[in-house]
Parts: structure tokens; sequence; C-alpha cells
């Protein structure tokens, strides 16, 4: 999602929002599990990008909100939209790029194929000799609150503390070969994953950690702690959880036992109380509830993955041989004909009172039970498949407008009363205070039916073609027109044209926004206009719209507008605009005509050309930033 009209360029701050644009509470993702579509959005980045390779082992950021990328052949500084590569040319003495650790002054050390070096923005690179006769391979990085630099490799461990190296091998009670991953703790305790197994510092002596739930002959792979303070330990293609109390390891028995059905490569804590694991075969989030895989098949871009990160805005990163992974969308579930659709153009959607799905399409008329889709034709008894609008009266009767009249479904059934048949396409259906229903139509005005009879409605020196109607909240029928909006307060009727601060006569989609607010759109591209009782006010892209011509319009639980246009939707919180397409997770970069609905947990349908998507504010930190 992005934030319009704002400067990406200057990280400190404008860097920062530029990520935002996808944030999302990826640790809530075991939620909507009974969810049909399994879907992520992922954006990635790569050569188009200037990343130097393609195999992504490493991803840090620094104090300034850069990333930084390790890859096989160069390191990379990435402000959102372009990477600065670093080589050999610009003073390391390798760019094979396995780890990066950051200290507390912010210095970022770098692991390469030939030992360890250093950047900071004064001294630029600074490569480390070591007093050994060949160059250590570094595969991790961390740096201690002393500030000193543990290192691991094929050739051991060893740490630098500013002024000299120290290394570690048997004597100290570790071995001195293939050191694959370390980890600090809460208590700045050495963790050390090596061929031999999993040792810790304990009073300056490495101890091999045992426990009964990982066999002698497992192969350990990694090791993260998650905010919980509990230990996650890969071994095989499995992950054992142990609490941090394990001052008896080997009989402590672990929490839990993850089964994957892949080798696995690296973990990274989320924020809460789970991990991310990346594997051969994509990633999985992991809690003490659940474990979600995400592969090609589920959106993730490529295969193997190497490194993880999450920034300071929550935002995901994952990087492999592919480049860089940027996790765009689970606050968007999209839903399309292979998920069961009956077609990609959608339009309306309604929940009825029996918490039934109601969808509109080109192609007929669909119902979703939150498992399954059931699509309606003619044969069903509808009178035409091509659906505009859906009410539900207060006798529980879904009211369809379709291209040739209205149908209706009652009692399990389609029936099309003949009294609606002559009034062609139906766009809009809605119920007044009364117990009227009111009615527009393409080509043949608008209609008001009482129960017994249609009455045409008619207003002085106003003509409703492909009008809309909005009920406010306290009963005004408001309806577009091609001369203006017109209002009926229920004793005469009032119409507003560009002489009282319209953008254009010609009004298309109305919505009620915060109580005694009017919003609508145009036939044209003319903005968003407001109303709030006694003035109006265009927003349009000069104000941060993305895109002038909109469609449809809505209104949150949390009291934020929401604008499809012509490219994606934008949520408006009545200062900031903020842009979804198909980046951030949206089925579409052209949301459809009055495909809007406020569900009743909070969450919004939308309907677009390509299908339905379903928002999920609860997985969107945006909506809720960060100071």
């Amino acid at each position: 999602m992005k934030k319009i009209n704002v400067n990406v360029y200057k990280y400190s701050v404008s860097f920062t929002v530029f990520l935002r644009r996808a944030i999302f509470s990826v640790i809530c993702i075991s939620g909507f599990s009974s969810l049909v579509a399994q879907q992520y959005t992922f954006r990635r980045f790569g050569g188009d990008e200037g990343l130097s390779q393609m195999v992504v082992e490493s991803i840090l950021q620094d104090d300034d909100g850069y990333l930084w990328i390790g890859t096989q052949a160069g390191l990379n500084r990435f402000n959102g939209r372009h990477f600065k590569a670093f080589n050999i040319a610009d003073g390391l003495h390798n760019d094979f790029i396995n780890a990066l650790a950051k200290g507390a002054d912010g210095k970022i050390w770098i692991g390469n194929f030939m030992g360890l070096a250093s950047w900071d923005a004064t001294n630029g690179f600074v490569n480390y000799s070591e007093p050994k006769s060949s160059p250590t391979v570094i595969e991790s990085i961390v740096v201690d609150r002393a500030g000193q630099v543990w290192f691991g490799g094929y050739s051991g461990l060893a740490m630098w503390d500013g002024n000299q190296f120290k290394y570690y091998d048997e004597n100290d009670g570790i071995p001195n070969l293939g050191i694959r991953k370390l980890m600090l703790d809460e208590h700045q305790r050495v963790w050390v994953v090596c061929k031999s197994g999993l040792y810790y510092l304990n009073f300056n002596r490495f101890k091999k950690f045992k426990n009964e739930a990982i066999p002698d002959s497992a192969v350990i792979s990694n090791i993260c702690q998650d905010k919980q303070h509990n230990f996650w330990i890969s071994f095989d293609e499995k992950i054992a959880v142990l609490s941090e109390d394990f001052s008896d390891s080997e009989n402590h028995k672990p929490i839990k036992i993850i089964t994957l059905d892949s080798e696995i490569n690296t973990m990274y804590p989320d924020n809460q109380s789970g991990i991310w694991v990346g594997t051969y075969n994509g990633i999985a989030h992991a809690t003490m509830d659940s474990v979600y895989r995400i592969r090609q098949e589920n959106g993730f871009p490529f295969m193997d993955v190497r490194a993880i990160w999450q920034d300071i805005d929550g935002i995901m990163w994952f990087g492999g041989f592919g480049g860089l992974a940027q996790f765009t969308g689970r606050a968007f579930t999209n839903y399309t004909m292979k998920d069961g659709l009956g077609a990609q153009i959608v339009r309306p959607v309604l929940r009825d009172k029996n918490n039934l799905l109601w969808v509109g399409t080109i192609e007929g008329l669909n119902t979703f039970d939150g498992n399954n889709w059931q699509v309606y034709g003619k044969k069903n008894g509808l009178n035409n498949e091509r659906i505009y609008d859906l009410y539900e009266d207060e006798k529980g009767v879904i009211w369809i407008g379709a291209h040739r009249g209205v149908s209706q479904f009652a009692n399990g059934k389609f029936q099309n009363p003949e009294i609606f048949q002559h009034l062609g396409r139906v766009n809009r259906i809605v119920g007044d205070q009364s117990g009227n229903i009111w009615i527009a139509s393409l080509h043949n005005g608008v209609v008001r039916y009482t129960g017994s009879e249609v009455e045409r409605i008619e207003v002085p020196n106003q003509i409703f073609t492909n009008s809309r109607i909005c009920i406010d909240y306290l009963g005004n029928v408001w309806i577009s027109g091609k001369n203006g909006l017109s209002r009926w307060d229920g004793n005469q009727w009032k119409t507003y044209t560009v002489n009282d601060g319209l953008a254009s006569d010609n009004v298309y989609f109305i919505a009620e926004g915060a109580p005694g607010e009017i919003w609508f759109g145009y036939h044209g591209s003319y903005g968003v206009t407001r109303f709030d009782g006694e003035i109006f006010k265009t927003y349009s892209t000069a104000n941060g719209l993305n895109n002038n011509a909109v469609y449809s319009i809505g209104r949150d639980a949390k009291g934020n507008m929401w604008f499809g246009t012509a490219r994606g939707v934008d949520c408006f919180d009545s200062t900031n605009f903020f842009n979804y397409s198909p980046l951030e997770g949206f089925a579409s970069y052209e949301s459809n005509a009055g495909g809007f609905y406020l569900d009743h947990d909070g969450s919004i349908w939308m309907a677009t050309i390509e299908g339905l998507s379903h928002y999920h504010p609860d997985l969107d930190n945006w909506q809720d930033p960060t100071p």
C-alpha cells in the first residue's frame, strides 16, 4: 500500500513510508484458515532494480533504515526502489557475502569467503586480517552487548574484541570446524550450531546441548529464540520447541515438535511468539498452535530461501535463489474463477441474515458459505445472469438487480416479478425506513415500489440515467442524475449542481460517510466529492487520490472512506490517501461499479474486474501505524 504524494528517495523518513506500502501484521497469519484461497502476495526485487546477483544469502537493516543484502556476488544497499551494489572494487576483499550483523554503534559486520569485514559511513569498508595461514569462510556473525564480534564458518569459531582475535577449539569445549549458525539468547549467551551438534557458552567454556527429542544422529541446522524466550531448534526436517529453562537439558521435554517436509535453511522470530522458517521449498510460519506453509503455488516467488528479515515497520523480507521478496499480501484474500467464483468480473456483494455471502458477476449469481462457492444462472430461475445489485429486505427476501429487470430469491427459489421486467437493466435497489423499495435502472429512470404498485420518480430539471440511490441515516433519499445530485427529504426535492459546488453535474455512485456526510463520484474523471450538509469539497489526484475515475464508495468500521477507482482502491483517513493495487495484494488495478461491502466483522469485500478481494483490516498495520 502506498501513501500518495510522499517523497520516497531519502530513507530516514521517506523510505519508512515506502516500505509501509505493504505493512501487514503477519503474525496473525494463522487466522482465516477456513478460507478457500490460500494465496499470498509477494513483490520480488532483483536485477531490474539493480541487485548485483540473484542468490541472496543475508539481509540486514541499518540504523538509517536501508536494507543491506548479501549475495554471492556483491553487497547491496536497498533504498526501497533501487539497489546500490558494492564489490571488490569498492574495498571488500571478497564479495561472496554469507553473513551480516550490526553492532550497537551502527557498524555493519560482513562475513564473506575471505573472512571478516566491516562498514560504517566514516571509514567505509575495513577488512580484518586474521593471523591464520588460510582465510576463513564465514557463515554466521553475531555482535554482543559488549561489542564483541563472534563469527564462525568452515575454519571454526572466533571472536574479535576490537583489538585482537580469539579462536575457540576443543580446548574450549567446541570443535573447530563446520560452524553453521551463531545466536545470542536473551542472556547474551552464545549458541553455536556446527557439524557435530549444538553448543552454548557456559562460564567461559562451551557445553554441548543434548535433548531426548533430538537424536544423536540428527543434523542440527539452526536455532532461534522467540519473543517468549522459547528455543526453536531445527534438525533434519523437524523443529523442537523448548522453554528457556533447560537446566536438565537432556531430559527436558519439548513443548512441541514440528515436522516439515523440507530441509530447513534459516529461522527468524516474528514480533510475537512464532517464527518464520526458510526451507528448500518456500517458507513457513509456525506458532505453538499452527504451521502455515507458503510455497510457489501459494504465491511465493522462488523455492530455496536462505535469509529472512523483519524490518522496523514489521514488513517481512525473504532472500534466496531468486532474489529478494517482500511479503505484501495477507490483508487481502482474493477469489477468482479458479477458486470457484463464476466469473472474474464482479459487481455487488451482500451478506444475508443467514450469514451467506452473495456475489453478483457478469455470468451469474454466486453464494459463498466460507468454504464452497455455488453459482446460479438461468437454469436455476434467474431471468438474466448479468447481476448489478443485491438487496435484502426486512422479510429476508433477496432482491437481485439484473440486466433485464428484477429477480427475487425467497423460500429457497428464484422468482421474476413481472411488475419490474419493463425496467431493463437495474443498477441499484435500496429500501427506505417506511419499507418502500427504490429501484434505479439504466435507461428507464427511478421507481419506488410501495408493496402494491410501482411509482415513477420525477424530479424537475433532472434526468435519471444510469443513476444510483443512497438513503442516509435520517431517511433522506439521494439520487444521482445527469443534471446533478437530487435529495428527497420526505416533503420536497432539491437538486444540487455545479453552481452549488459539484465538480460536474453528471453524478454517479453515492454513499453515506459519517452521519450527515454524503460522498459521491461522477461519470468521468472528476474525483470524489464530500457534502457535509453545507459545503461541497472535491478530492482529486491533486489531493492524493490515486485516480479521478471513482467507481465505488464505502465507509469502514473505523470511519475511513474507501474509493474504488480505475487504479485500484484508495483508503482515506480524513488526512491521507493510501492506495492498494496488486502490488499490495488487491485483486486488480481496476475496481468495479458499486463493489464495496462492509461485513459484520469489520472486513471489506471489494469487487474488481479480475475477481473479488476480501480485505482484513486486522492484518494491515498501516491502519494503526507505529509512532
